[in-house]
């Protein structure tokens, strides 16, 4: 198999590969996760020097233990193994007084972060119907919030069902491009 044929595998297919110590895999894991990694833990280092050795512990550490490891959700494990690390380097010293309070905020998840974030989350969503054009945001409004079925946003708009079914896509596909920062945030909430 060639670097291309693992683009489009799933997580489980490329780990099955990984464990038979195939390369093209572990540069796909690599390539596919690396990005959403730094980010992640560059939101709450904020030194890109530092967050990149992590992320190189954490990849190498996963292919030095490719076959010994069992992981049901690639994605989930290597988010908790980052999120470690960064709690490592916080514990160790190795950045200023000023970060040790995000120690408390990473393992002590509380109710007042998980508003705090979800009220980031419902503003970014606010602010991204806001955008949409007037007619578009009048049927994603119907349809989410008053629960009108596409027949009867277009009875009521003298508009008809696939115009609807138009705008919704269109509206949605909006809300995915702005929202997807948040992908990350919301799976650290769903895993953790």
């Amino acid at each position: 198999m060639q670097n291309g044929d693992f683009k489009h595998m799933n997580d489980q297919e490329l780990l099955d590969f990984l464990s038979q110590n195939n390369r093209f895999a572990y540069n796909e894991i690599y390539n596919r996760y690396w990005e959403e990694l730094f980010r992640f833990a560059y939101s709450i280092l904020s030194d890109k020097d530092t967050v990149k050795d992590i992320l190189q512990e954490v990849f190498i550490n996963i292919w030095q233990r490719r076959q010994q490891v069992s992981i049901s959700h690639l994605g989930g494990y290597l988010f908790q193994a980052v999120k470690l690390k960064v709690l490592e380097h916080l514990r160790n010293g190795k950045i200023r007084q000023q970060h040790l309070s995000r120690i408390n905020m990473i393992t002590f998840a509380n109710h007042t972060e998980d508003r705090i974030r979800l009220q980031e989350v419902e503003e970014a969503f606010d602010k991204s119907v806001s955008k949409l054009p007037d007619r578009c945001k009048e049927v994603f409004q119907l349809s989410r919030f008053e629960h009108l079925t596409n027949k009867q946003i277009a009875a009521r708009l003298k508009i008809s069902i696939k115009t609807v079914e138009g705008h919704l896509t269109s509206a949605l596909k909006r809300l995915h491009k702005d929202l997807s920062e948040f992908v990350s945030v919301l799976l650290i909430y769903l895993f953790y």
